[in-house]
């Protein structure tokens, strides 16, 4: 069996025949830590690389196949 993953969950992934299996970004929580990592470091402080996680979904459809 063959299972295949996209990336980024865009709109044609659920009308694909066999919809698409995808992981979804949470974009909105990605650019607001982006710009208070930005203001943080254009203010002086130091931000150590790496110190956020910010946890994506997956999006399991028919494109993926029975372990």
């Amino acid at each position: 069996a063959l299972s295949v993953v996209g990336f980024d969950d865009i709109p044609d992934a659920a009308r694909l025949q066999p919809s698409l299996t995808t992981v979804r970004q949470p974009l909105t929580e990605i650019g607001v830590a982006a710009t208070q990592t930005l203001l943080r470091l254009l203010s002086g402080e130091t931000v150590p690389a790496g110190t956020q996680l910010i946890a994506p979904t997956l999006i399991v459809r028919r494109s993926t196949a029975p372990p």
